[in-house]
């Protein structure tokens, strides 16, 4: 009996010690999985040497993943011309960009008349519009659209993702595409856009987007510039720019981001992505 007994409670020690040793291993690979960096498409060398490429020559695998949280100043020009409901014209303002990884970015613009704020927060979107007085579908369309704005312009920055996973792949003659996890939006699991590298420096240089009819159909474009500053060994781009053109009416808006400070790792708390008054 007793010798049954032992053999009993070996077992049971061995089960759980299997048990604990696969967490172990599951969460490894959960968390090896959820970098805050570019994700590569399973075995696509090609997009992985790419990858491993422009991470260098923009700092450092390293030094680009121990970017926590980040906050970015500098000026804004935007343009918009054809627009249906607002006056055509340019509007210069300030602009400062704020990010906590993995779930929290808000841009804030200050101009003489106004102030104005886009973004998410904790999956909710920073809207003038309280959330809960929004449809789940216009919710939705909101979310998607900053995350589709802050994943493209954190990639083409320093290769890192915004508030939803992006993964990079290749499609042969030089052709490389961004996939981001959609998380099943009316009918759609993913958003795909093309990514174009400078052949020179190897950073990002353009990124392409189309989006779906229910978000206005709109064709996105972000270029960002090669002249680069070193922060903390970090090269962030001086300019970025962006061209949308919203399919549905015709209305083309652009804007030419000119960055002057960037501050690394700054101490943020959720109250630094509540909407300004």
């Amino acid at each position: 009996m007793k010798e049954q007994f032992k053999k009993v409670n070996s077992a049971k020690t061995f089960s759980l010690i299997l048990r604990v040793v696969t967490a172990i291993c599951v969460c490894a690979v959960l968390l090896q999985a959820q970098t805050d960096r570019i994700a590569v498409r399973k075995n696509d060398q090609t997009a992985q040497n790419i990858a491993n490429a422009t991470l260098k020559a923009l700092g450092g695998a390293d030094k680009i993943d121990a970017v926590k949280s980040l906050i970015v100043k500098g000026t804004r020009t935007s343009t918009t011309t054809g627009s249906p409901v607002r006056d055509d014209g340019t509007r210069i303002s300030e602009f400062e960009i704020r990010v906590l990884w993995p779930d929290d970015y808000i841009m804030i613009t200050r101009s003489p008349d106004r102030i104005g704020a886009s973004g998410v927060s904790q999956g909710k979107i920073l809207s003038n519009t309280s959330n809960a007085t929004l449809s789940d579908i216009r919710r939705e369309l909101m979310l998607m659209r900053e995350s589709l704005a802050t994943g493209h312009m954190l990639i083409g920055a320093l290769m890192k993702s915004g508030v939803r996973q992006m993964t990079l792949s290749s499609m042969g003659s030089g052709v490389f595409y961004l996939n981001m996890d959609a998380g099943i939006f009316n009918g759609f699991d993913t958003f795909d856009s093309e990514i174009q590298f400078d052949s020179k420096t190897g950073y990002p240089s353009v990124i392409k987007y189309n989006e779906p009819s229910d978000l206005a159909g709109g064709i996105m474009e972000y270029r960002f510039g090669s002249d680069r500053f070193s922060v903390d060994g970090i090269m962030f781009p001086r300019v970025i720019n962006s061209h949308r053109v919203t399919i549905i009416d015709g209305m083309i808006s652009t804007s030419e981001m000119r960055i002057e400070e960037v501050i690394i790792n700054p101490k943020l708390s959720l109250k630094d992505f509540e909407r300004p008054e």
